[in-house]
C-alpha cells in the first residue's frame, strides 16, 4: 500500500509540476523553450520563442509534410535526412569508451561461446548462409526448439554480437561476411508454401541480420576497408533489402499479423497463438533501428522513411502502462528478459534522432504517453516485474515442454529475477543515459564513471547484444562532450553537469526525485533477501525435468534418503573424515535441455591419512582432461568440496563449477552456468 501511495504521489506530483511549468515560462532558458518547440510543443511554446526572438532551428520539413493547420502531422514524418551525416561528433571520446569496454573484457577478447569460433562463425556458418540455414531449420524441430544454443546461425549471431561489442575494432572477417552476403544476395523472403516454422526462421533471420549489421555499419562505416565498388555493393544491397523487410505483414501461413490498432486484441492474439509475434517484436525492432541508422548514414530518405514507418507501428504496441506487449504476452517467465531489450532500442533511437535535431524523448506516442514516459515505464517494470503478470499469469512454460513456468519465476526474489533475465538497474541506466540525466538524476549513481563489466550482483552489464550493436551510451557521451563524466550520489540530486541540464530540468528532476520511491533502499532489501544459503544446494534455477533426472540418478545409486537430504549441507550428519582408500571419481550430468543423464568420464582419487591425491585420466568427453586437471578438493566441517574450471558442452563457457556434499554420502552435487545439474560419484577403484 505504501509503495502504491508513493507511486501515486510521484505521478500526481509530476503532472502537477508539468502544469505549473506550462503556465509560467518566464524562468525557462532559451535552450529549454527551443527544445520544446522542436519536440512539437504547443502554440504557447511557439509564441514564447517568437516573443524572445529565438530561431529554434526546427528539423527540416519535407514539402509533402506541410499540410493545413487542421491536419494532424506526425513530426517523425517531417524529418529530412541530411547529406554527409556524422553520427559521432567527438571520435576521441567514442574511442575512449570503446577501449574501456575492450579492457574490461580483456579475458574474453575471443568468442565467449565456446565452439562458436571466428573460423566456425564468420568463415563457415555465415559465409555459407543458405547451407547452414537448412541446418538451422532442421535443428529447430521438436522439443526444445526454442533453445538457440544448439543451432548454428543462432549461436553464431549471439557470439558475433558479443565479440563485436568487446573488440574495439571492426575485424576483417566482418567486412568479408557482409560483402559475401551482398554479392551472393543471400536474403530472400521465403514462399508461404514452406512450413510455418521455416518461414518464421527465414524471415526472422533476414530482418534481424540486415538490421543488426546494417546498423553497425552505419556507425562504423569508415572502418570498413572496401573499394568504392565493394562499398556500393554492400550499401545498395542492405538498403534495398531493409526497405523491403517490412515484418508487420510477414505472418506465416495459418497465423495473423499483429493487430496494431488494438492493444487488447493484440495481447489476446499473441496469448492464444493466433498472431505471429515476429510481425511486431524482435525482427521488426532490429530492422527498424537498422533502417533509421543506415538511412542516416547513406543520406537515403526512402530507407529512413521505411524505418520511421515501422517505428510508428512499434509505438502502437505499448499499452497504457508503457509495457511493450509483444515482449510480455505469451512470453511467460521470459517476459522480463525480453522487456529488457526495450531500453536499448529506445536509447539508440533517442541518440540517432538527436543527431538530426529531433528530441525523441518528447515525442508523443499513440497511447498518449511521451517516449520519456515509456523509458520511465521500463524502470518501473524492472523494479516491479509483477506489472507483466496481466499478460503472463496464464502462460504455460515458455518455449514448450520443459521450459520454466511463471509460477517458478514468481518465487524468485527481485535480484534473482534480474539475474534470471540477464538485466539490472545499471544496465538500464547506462542505456538510457540521456533520459536519466534530464529526468532522473537520482539514478545517476547506478552508472559507473568508467565501464565495469559486472554489476553489484555479478551480472554482466551489456553495452549491446544480438538485438543491436549500437551502444546508445557511447553515442550520448561522444556527442555531448561528457568525459570524464561526473557521478553524483543519491543525496546530491542537484549536483549534475551544468552543460547537460538546464535549471528548469534540475528543478523538475529534484521535485520528481523527492516524490519518487527510493530505489536504492528497495535494492538493499532485495539484496538481503537474495543472500544464498550455505546450508543447502539450491536448485531454484533448474527446470523440473532436470531435477527429476537427479532424483532418478539418486535412485540408481541406492540413495535411501529424500532429495532434500541429498541437497543438505549439514556436515554434522555425515562422517568426520574421508575413509582411506582409492576411489573412482565419476563425472555425471543431467542436461538442462533434455533432462537426460549422461556419464562424462572417470578420474582417480586417493585418500591417505586425510590427504587427497587427485589424478585426471585421459577421456574424450567434456569436461576434457586439461580442464579436469584444475580440480581441487578440500574438507570443511564434515563437507567435501571440489572446484574446477570445466565445460560440459561445447556451447557452454569454461567456468568454475563447485561441487559440495556431506562426507560419507559418496556424492557431490553442483550446477553449471547453463543450469545443468552435475554430480561427482565416488566408488571403489
Amino acid at each position: 500500500m505504501k509503495s502504491g501511495f508513493r507511486y501515486f504521489c510521484f505521478v500526481f506530483g509530476s503532472l502537477l509540476a508539468t502544469q505549473v511549468f506550462a503556465t509560467d515560462m518566464s524562468g525557462w532558458s532559451d535552450k529549454t523553450v527551443c527544445r520544446l518547440v522542436k519536440a512539437g510543443g504547443g502554440q504557447e511554446q511557439i509564441d514564447e520563442a517568437t516573443k524572445r526572438g529565438l530561431d529554434c532551428a526546427l528539423p527540416k520539413v519535407k514539402t509533402s509534410a506541410v499540410l493545413s493547420s487542421s491536419t494532424k502531422v506526425d513530426l517523425l514524418d517531417a524529418i529530412v535526412v541530411p547529406q554527409n551525416w556524422q553520427p559521432i561528433k567527438n571520435q576521441k571520446v567514442f574511442d575512449q569508451e570503446r577501449e574501456v569496454i575492450k579492457s574490461a573484457f580483456s579475458d574474453h577478447s575471443g568468442f565467449y561461446w565456446k565452439g562458436a569460433s571466428v573460423e566456425y562463425c564468420f568463415l563457415d556458418v555465415m559465409q555459407n548462409f543458405e547451407a547452414n540455414m537448412k541446418v538451422e531449420v532442421e535443428k529447430a524441430k521438436g522439443v526444445g526448439s526454442f533453445d538457440a544454443y544448439h543451432k548454428p546461425i543462432s549461436i553464431c549471431s549471439l557470439a558475433m554480437a558479443e565479440q563485436l561489442s568487446r573488440l574495439g575494432i571492426t575485424p576483417d572477417y566482418l567486412q568479408d561476411m557482409m560483402l559475401t552476403w551482398a554479392t551472393d544476395e543471400v536474403f530472400k523472403f521465403p514462399s508461404k508454401n514452406v512450413s510455418a516454422n521455416e518461414y518464421q526462421l527465414r524471415t526472422y533471420a533476414m530482418a534481424s541480420y540486415l538490421g543488426v549489421y546494417g546498423g553497425y555499419y552505419a556507425i562504423h562505416a569508415s572502418e570498413f576497408d572496401y573499394t568504392d565498388e565493394e562499398r556500393q555493393i554492400v550499401e545498395s544491397y542492405f538498403s534495398k533489402q531493409l526497405i523491403k523487410s517490412d515484418m508487420s505483414k510477414r505472418a506465416p501461413r495459418g497465423l495473423k499479423s499483429c493487430d496494431f490498432n488494438s492493444t487488447s486484441r493484440l495481447a489476446k492474439g499473441l496469448n492464444n497463438g493466433k498472431m505471429s509475434v515476429d510481425t511486431c517484436a524482435s525482427p521488426l525492432l532490429k530492422s527498424t533501428t537498422g533502417a533509421i541508422a543506415l538511412g542516416l548514414r547513406l543520406g537515403d530518405q526512402v530507407l529512413f522513411d521505411a524505418g520511421i514507418k515501422n517505428l510508428k507501428l512499434l509505438l502502437r504496441v505499448f499499452d497504457e502502462e508503457g509495457i511493450f506487449i509483444p515482449y510480455a504476452a505469451s512470453r511467460g517467465s521470459a517476459a522480463l528478459g525480453y522487456s529488457s531489450e526495450i531500453p536499448l532500442h529506445l536509447g539508440a533511437l533517442t541518440e540517432l534522432l538527436d543527431t538530426v535535431g529531433y528530441d525523441f524523448l518528447e515525442h508523443k506516442t499513440p497511447n498518449g504517453m511521451l517516449v520519456k514516459d515509456l523509458v520511465a515505464a521500463q524502470i518501473n517494470i524492472l523494479n516491479d516485474p509483477d506489472m507483466l503478470l496481466k499478460y503472463t499469469s496464464k502462460n504455460g512454460a515458455y518455449g514448450g515442454t520443459g521450459g520454466d513456468t511463471v509460477a517458478m519465476f514468481n518465487k524468485l526474489s527481485l535480484i534473482e529475477k534480474w539475474k534470471y533475465s540477464n538485466t539490472g538497474i545499471k544496465q538500464v541506466v547506462r542505456q538510457s543515459a540521456r533520459y536519466i540525466d534530464r529526468f532522473r538524476p537520482d539514478l545517476q549513481e547506478f552508472r559507473d564513471q568508467n565501464y565495469v563489466k559486472l554489476d553489484q550482483y555479478g551480472s554482466v552489464i551489456k553495452s549491446t547484444d544480438d538485438h543491436m550493436i549500437i551502444d546508445p551510451y557511447m553515442l550520448y557521451v561522444a556527442n555531448n562532450d561528457i568525459t570524464p563524466y561526473k557521478m553524483v550520489g543519491s543525496d546530491e540530486v542537484l549536483g549534475v553537469v551544468a552543460e547537460v541540464l538546464t535549471e528548469e530540468d534540475i528543478a523538475l528532476a529534484a521535485f520528481n526525485a523527492k516524490e519518487a520511491f527510493k530505489l536504492t533502499k528497495e535494492y538493499d532489501i532485495q539484496k538481503t533477501k537474495a543472500k544464498k544459503s550455505d546450508k543447502v544446494i539450491s536448485l531454484k534455477w533448474q527446470k523440473q525435468h532436470t531435477i527429476d533426472g537427479l532424483v532418478s540418478w539418486l535412485d540408481s545409486v541406492k540413495w535411501e534418503g529424500s532429495l532434500d537430504d541429498a541437497l543438505s549441507l549439514d556436515g554434522s550428519l555425515g562422517d568426520a573424515a574421508l575413509t582411506d582408500g582409492v576411489y573412482a571419481l565419476h563425472y555425471m550430468r543431467v542436461s538442462n535441455y533434455t533432462g537426460k543423464l549422461g556419464h562424462r568420464g572417470i578420474d582417480k582419487l586417493t585418500v591417505l591419512d586425510g590427504s587427497i591425491l587427485f589424478e585426471a585420466k585421459p577421456g574424450y568427453k567434456e569436461p576434457v582432461q586439461s580442464q579436469r586437471k584444475t580440480m581441487k578438493f578440500e574438507t570443511n566441517n564434515g563437507l567435501l568440496i571440489a572446484t574446477g574450471d570445466l565445460q560440459y558442452e561445447l556451447d557452454d563457457p569454461i567456468a568454475e563449477v563447485t561441487f559440495r556434499g556431506v562426507i560419507g554420502t559418496n556424492f557431490l552435487i553442483g550446477t553449471t552456468s547453463g543450469r545443468d545439474i552435475v554430480m561427482l560419484h565416488l566408488t571403489k577403484w
